[in-house]
């Protein structure tokens, strides 16, 4: 048998050059090629899976136009990436620190626990729990010193032990964070110990007006039991799987022009910080959801979102509340004041303030009470009232008093005295405008023509009498006369029109009443 033997260059090129095989089919031909051109088109077809999958393409494609990194620079891409020092977390203490009497810093006892358990890191390029080395003969008291990366302070996260809660400073009203220090005589990655690296926690705050970090109140967290998060640098591939959870995300103290809402909490984690020019937000989603400030353990300010009956929960503990607004206080449904003994309501029954239990009492001391409405009145329906009294007055409606401001009772004292046979003539004035001085005529609107016939008033030119006229001033009555000498009030300028002159001044607001008998 002859046997003819082909070099490989003399073979023919194969007819169909096909590298769009499917992954199954790619599989198959391992098995099942029977030609050379068969195996050819499942490794080719690989080749383009290897490349870019199922996406359009082919096993001769351009990697350098296509965008596709060459294997050995993928390489040198996940060498240089897990040669990366990051700060990916907050890591937790979970170890309770007491902060010393009259104090606002601590010492940290790595005996008892209360130190990071990762070394020291006082380098950007090192690995650890992120602390500032302090100058010698400075640690063992507060220093405002914190470590900064790339311009960022890198705080400690510092709530209540017992509550979880953020501490707040009582001065400027803001949080308290901390500083990670340690001993001058500590080495760059070292354990924590309680000899040459020796850690303490200076608890500072920001200043809003400044920004710059100031000692945290003494009063604020002396005393207090608190457990702080620090930041932690760490190799990429030394993160562990909770490094990369949004719960467990870094912290920084830095700026960004980003609105601070818990949605934007959630989706950019510790992506950006917080600009001190943007606004601050916080959305009650659920049912149950509150947001409170507290000062020191107690709540100062609470608001829960309830969708049941009870409807939402504003809780404020103050001693003063400033509604200091351009516009007036709009509740919508009206105010209710509880107190022991029931309470009072204002607009909850639209146009009515009532007392919800007892009588309703209105006391002015020292002032005036001034019922005031133009175009309508005031009424008693009390059932003591035989019928609705209204309040105003022909002189003025500003004034209210026992018989004064009631044309009504006036008209049935005139008529009640006409018809028993004497005719008995009342007249009320509120002086308004400028003050009267003494000896000065005082006009006599809402007073009658004191020259009517039968009229008896006797004036300087009589001998004084106080039996037919009686003028009050403000409920005292006057002697009427001569004004000058010894008397208080005499005619006007215009008798028949009322008017008046007084030996004193009548001044804004002086009621005068005057009674007449005819003879």
């Amino acid at each position: 048998m002859t046997r003819q033997l082909i070099r490989y260059n003399a073979v023919r090129r194969a007819d169909n050059l096909d590298d769009q095989l499917a992954a199954a089919t790619i599989t198959a031909r391992e098995s099942s090629a029977v030609t050379q051109e068969d195996l050819q088109e499942a490794l080719l077809s690989q080749i383009k899976r290897i490349l870019v999958g199922d996406e359009p393409g082919s096993w001769d494609q351009d990697f350098v136009a296509g965008g596709i990194r060459a294997l050995k620079q993928l390489d040198q891409d996940m060498e240089a990436v897990d040669r990366v020092i990051v700060r990916p977390r907050r890591v937790q203490v979970q170890v309770q620190v007491v902060v010393p009497a009259g104090q606002n810093w601590a010492v940290l006892s790595a005996a008892g626990g209360e130190t990071p358990t990762a070394p020291a890191s006082l380098d950007p390029e090192t690995e650890g729990a992120v602390a500032m080395r302090l100058l010698a003969g400075e640690f063992g008291a507060h220093r405002l010193g914190a470590p900064t990366e790339d311009g960022i302070r890198l705080l400690l996260d510092v709530v209540d032990a017992a509550t979880g809660e953020d501490l707040n400073d009582a001065v400027l009203n803001q949080p308290i964070r901390g500083v990670l220090q340690v001993k001058d005589s500590a080495a760059d990655g070292q354990p924590f110990d309680d000899t040459l690296n020796q850690a303490q926690l200076s608890l500072v705050v920001t200043n809003p007006g400044t920004l710059a970090l100031e000692p945290a109140d003494v009063a604020s967290v002396a005393g207090r039991t608190i457990r702080y998060a620090f930041a932690q640098r760490q190799r990429f591939r030394a993160i562990p799987g909770a490094g990369f959870l949004i719960d467990g995300a870094a912290f920084v103290d830095g700026a960004a022009a980003i609105d601070v809402t818990r949605q934007n909490a959630y989706d950019l984690g510790p992506a950006v910080g917080v600009a001190t020019a943007r606004p601050h937000r916080t959305d009650l989603a659920q049912d149950g959801a509150e947001v409170a400030w507290r000062v020191g353990s107690a709540n100062a300010l609470r608001l829960v979102r309830d969708d049941g009956a009870a409807g939402d929960l504003l809780e404020a503990t103050a001693d003063r509340i400033d509604l200091n607004n351009t516009q007036p206080a709009d509740l919508q449904k009206g105010l209710r004041v509880d107190t022991a003994d029931g309470g009072i309501e204002l607009g909850v029954s639209p146009g009515k303030i009532a007392r919800i239990a007892g009588g309703l009492e209105i006391e002015s001391t020292g002032g005036s009470l001034v019922l005031d409405g133009a175009g309508g009145e005031l009424a008693f329906a009390d059932s003591r009232v035989a019928s609705p009294i209204p309040f105003s007055s022909p002189g003025s409606a500003a004034f209210l008093g026992p018989l004064a401001g009631q044309p009504s009772i006036l008209a049935a004292l005139n008529q009640a005295a006409t018809i028993g046979g004497v005719d008995l003539r009342l007249g009320l004035r509120e002086h308004t405008g400028a003050a009267v001085p003494a000896g000065s005529n005082v006009a006599g609107g809402g007073f009658f023509d004191f020259t009517v016939a039968g009229l008896v008033f006797h004036d300087e030119t009589n001998v004084p009498s106080l039996r037919n006229t009686l003028v009050f001033v403000n409920g005292v009555l006057e002697r009427n006369g001569d004004a000058l000498a010894p008397h208080d009030v005499r005619l006007g300028n215009s008798p028949t029109a009322g008017d008046l002159i007084f030996g004193h001044p009548i001044l804004p607001g002086d009621v005068v009443v005057v009674m007449c008998l005819l003879q």
